[in-house]
């Protein structure tokens, strides 16, 4: 695996972004692992995304030719994973993403025969990892895993009245 990174010049640090279990609960529907050159630029993303049939998929998405990525790219892959039993397994993942040391973005638009199908994005702002800061994020989220596979179902439940058809 090392010869695979390296040919992409992914060879400085890793990056997790992620969502922790907190008090045992959790759900994480989207890990994004971004893979940096000893220079600090973003050469590839691997995304890991899980469903809530306990299954697990992983892309490995970088630039043509192994170049930087840039705000401006639209990295683009296929749709390989099932994850909602509201879309099908087809269609194109489109991701941007922009950071500097204060903050990230990651957007996700998913494409069906090049027409828009759902529009999302993570975002949030980087601080140190230590005690205090991780208390902080502790009192201020501690039912997060239960926010989030809670909106997962309010939005399901939507697209059951909506009548979408359900795969």
């Amino acid at each position: 695996t090392l010869n695979f990174f390296n040919c992409y010049k992914a060879n400085g640090d890793i990056c997790l972004i992620t969502h922790p279990k907190v008090l045992g609960f959790g759900f994480n529907p989207v890990s994004f692992f971004l893979c940096f050159d000893k220079e600090q630029n973003l050469r590839a993303l691997i995304t890991q995304v899980n469903n809530t049939f306990k299954e697990t998929h992983s892309y490995f998405i970088a630039n043509k030719n192994h170049e930087i990525i840039t705000e401006n790219d639209d990295l683009i892959t296929e749709k390989l994973f099932h994850v909602s039993p509201f879309f099908e397994r087809n269609g194109k993942y489109k991701f941007k993403i922009s950071y500097n040391e204060k903050k990230l973005k990651i957007s996700i638009d998913y494409f069906v025969n090049d027409k828009i199908s759902l529009k999302t994005y993570v975002a949030g702002n980087f601080a140190e990892f230590n005690n205090l800061n991780l208390l902080k994020l502790f009192c201020s989220i501690p039912l997060m895993g239960f926010k989030v596979i809670s909106l997962i179902h309010y939005q399901a439940l939507k697209l059951i009245f909506k009548k979408i058809k359900y795969i």
